[in-house]
């Protein structure tokens, strides 16, 4: 997706001024660069370097998943005070476990709170009484549940043609709808001919060139 994006600009900028450039582009940048908001909060105090101790790292009990009665799970994140808020009024939370919300020591006694909650409902219920609500709450979906829920078949996420869902490509560029996805091709057709590596079956689907092609090529006489 860097490099996407990257490519992309590049493009744009070349359009504008006639200027190439070299997208050097790394899993490692990206990564770096979507922590750069935590290190943010590092430098300024507001992290604290441990796993599980803040509020989006599973630390607080108002970001994170709950069980619920049927083993199902529910996902909470209304981090700010008027969602959190929300959520309090109800579910009819304690006044010690809000009070507490914003002081970590105050965290498992809210934790437990919400679990003790949560497990007495099934997650289609808290699903029902949080939905169109401000409370940032979401059903954790298996994937067959995935394909049917409500956002995804407005949108036409799934394509089902194939019997079978397979989501369809992505971003949509409009009015011409994104192409149906083609079923996936038999075991043996992905298998790699012999004495070829991953590099020159990419290079093949790059150039065009056939899997026959390549495979006459793997299996070709050095030429001196």
């Amino acid at each position: 997706m860097l490099l996407t994006f990257g490519m992309v600009a590049a493009l744009l900028r070349a359009a504008r001024t006639d200027k190439g450039d070299v997208v050097d582009a790394a899993i490692v940048d990206g990564t770096a660069s979507v922590m750069g908001f935590i290190y943010g909060f590092l430098a300024n105090g507001g992290w604290e370097n441990a796993r599980a101790a803040n509020r989006l790292d599973g630390g607080a009990p108002f970001y994170g998943v709950y069980e619920c009665s049927d083993g199902k799970r529910i996902s909470l994140a209304p981090l700010e005070p008027q969602f959190f808020a929300r959520l309090v009024q109800m579910l009819d939370l304690s006044g010690t476990a809000v009070e507490g919300r914003n002081n970590p020591a105050h965290w498992p006694a809210l934790r437990a709170e919400l679990e003790t909650v949560f497990r007495q409902k099934r997650r289609d219920e808290c699903t029902a009484d949080f939905e169109g609500t401000d409370v940032c709450f979401g059903p954790v979906l298996d994937l067959t549940e995935v394909p049917h829920h409500p956002h995804n078949t407005a949108r036409s996420i799934f394509d089902h043609s194939a019997g079978y869902p397979q989501p369809v490509p992505a971003p949509r560029f409009l009015p011409k709808p994104s192409r149906r996805c083609p079923p996936p091709r038999p075991k043996s057709a992905r298998t790699m001919p012999p004495h070829c590596k991953d590099g020159d079956l990419i290079r093949a689907r790059l150039t065009g060139c056939s899997r026959r092609a390549l495979y006459r090529r793997a299996n070709a006489p050095m030429r001196r």
